[in-house]
């Protein structure tokens, strides 16, 4: 496997921690439930997601715009929570959800990683 993105890098750390013996099955669990579950600690608290969705702001943008590009999905239509009034993702409900959106879909993406070797 081999993590393209610094969010992958990152989803890949936090894959290890959570479970040791087995990688695949922490990118299953996160595929699976999703960051709204609470299985990320590092993303639980909207102070932490939007410390994430900051640090990471530029690798989401360009992951949202691939995303957008390739479903031909509006922004409201690929998350039902977005804030239509904060298109530009200035507050803290959008910037979570983006946030949990990268970790996801890098999460995802890893997983396609793992399975395309097996």
């Amino acid at each position: 496997m081999n993590p393209q993105t610094r969010i992958e890098k990152r989803v890949l750390q936090w894959a290890k921690r959570y479970n040791p013996d087995s990688t695949k099955q922490a990118l299953e669990a996160i595929t699976q439930h999703g960051c709204s579950s609470g299985i990320v600690g590092e993303l639980f608290y909207y102070h932490d997601s939007i410390k994430w969705f900051k640090y990471y702001r530029k690798d989401i943008n360009a992951l949202l715009v691939e995303m957008l590009n390739s479903t031909g999905l509006s922004i409201s239509e690929l998350f039902h929570d977005w804030d239509t009034s904060d298109p530009l993702a200035q507050d803290t409900q959008n910037q979570n959800l983006l946030a949990w959106f990268s970790f996801e879909e890098s999460a995802n993406r890893l997983l396609a990683q793992l399975e395309d070797n097996e």
